[in-house]
C-alpha cells in the first residue's frame, strides 16, 4: 500500500465545510485567547535531514536547487529571492539562504496568515499573541538551529527526555522554564504575563509585536518583516495538501 503524504484535516464540504482560517479566522473561537508561534529555522531539519547535500550548496547550485524544491515560492524569480536574502543577510551562506527562504515561504506563512486574520477579527484582536523561537539547538555543533519541533520539549519542560533535540548543555533548562512558565501563565489566566518575560503586547497589524524566545527574551516588532513581505503575494498552499 502507498503511504499517504498528508495526514490532517481536509476541507470536503461536508464534515469540514470550510478551512478553519480561510477565508477568515474562525468565528467560534474569536473570544478565546490564542498564542501562535514558529521556530526560526523550521526547514533545517524538515528538509536538511532528508537531503544533507543542501548544507554543501554553492552560490552556483543554490538557484537551481530552489527552483526544483521550493514550489511554495510560486512564480517568484528564484534569482531575485537569493539576491534579496544576500542583501538582507550578507553573512548567510548558500545553505542559510536556502533554509531561511524555504522556512519563510513554506512553514512560517500559515502562522502569519492566522495571526493576521485574528488581528482584524472582532473579539480576537486583544486575545492573540505571537512568538518566535530563536534559541538554537547546540546539537551537531548548531547545525540545525531553531528547528522544527524544538519548541515542544521546551514548552513542556521535559528537556532531560529530549537530548537529541536540545542537547545536554546547561542552556536548555532555563529556556524550558522561560517557555513553560509562559504557557502555564496563559493556561491559568488567559494571558501569558509572568516575571520571566518582558511585557508582551497582543498582536496587531501596525506593529506586529512578537516575543522572541532566546537566551534573553525580548519583544520585536515585525521580525523578518522583509521576508514576510517578499512572500506575502504568493498564493498560500498548505504543505502536504
Amino acid at each position: 500500500s502507498r503511504t499517504p503524504s498528508y495526514l490532517g484535516p481536509v476541507k470536503d464540504g461536508r464534515s469540514l465545510p470550510r478551512d478553519p482560517f480561510d477565508p477568515d479566522a474562525p468565528p467560534q473561537s474569536a473570544g478565546l485567547p490564542m498564542i501562535l508561534g514558529n521556530t526560526h529555522d523550521e526547514t533545517r531539519t524538515l528538509m536538511g535531514r532528508g537531503d544533507p547535500s543542501i548544507f554543501d550548496l554553492s552560490w552556483d547550485t543554490l538557484q537551481p536547487t530552489l527552483e526544483a524544491s521550493s514550489p511554495f515560492m510560486g512564480s517568484l524569480d528564484r534569482g531575485e529571492v537569493i539576491a534579496a536574502y544576500r542583501r538582507w543577510y550578507p553573512q548567510y551562506s548558500p545553505a542559510d539562504v536556502f533554509f531561511a527562504s524555504t522556512t519563510a515561504s513554506r512553514s512560517w506563512r500559515g502562522q502569519v496568515i492566522e495571526a493576521d486574520r485574528r488581528a482584524v477579527q472582532a473579539g480576537a484582536r486583544d486575545r492573540t499573541w505571537v512568538f518566535q523561537l530563536d534559541w538554537q539547538s547546540p546539537v551537531d555543533g548548531g547545525r540545525w538551529g531553531a528547528h522544527h519541533g524544538l519548541d515542544v520539549p521546551l514548552i513542556f519542560d521535559n528537556v532531560p527526555h529530549a537530548p537529541h533535540l536540545v542537547g545536554t548543555g546547561a542552556e536548555a533548562q532555563p529556556m524550558a522554564e522561560q517557555m513553560s512558565d509562559t504557557l502555564l501563565a496563559f493556561a491559568r489566566m488567559g494571558r501569558p504575563d509572568h516575571r520571566g518575560i518582558p511585557a508582551w503586547p497582543t498582536y496587531d497589524l501596525d506593529r506586529r509585536p512578537t516575543l522572541i524566545f532566546d537566551r534573553t527574551a525580548r519583544v520585536a516588532d515585525d521580525p523578518r518583516g522583509d521576508e514576510r513581505r517578499l512572500f506575502s503575494g504568493v498564493p498560500y498552499v498548505q504543505p502536504g495538501t
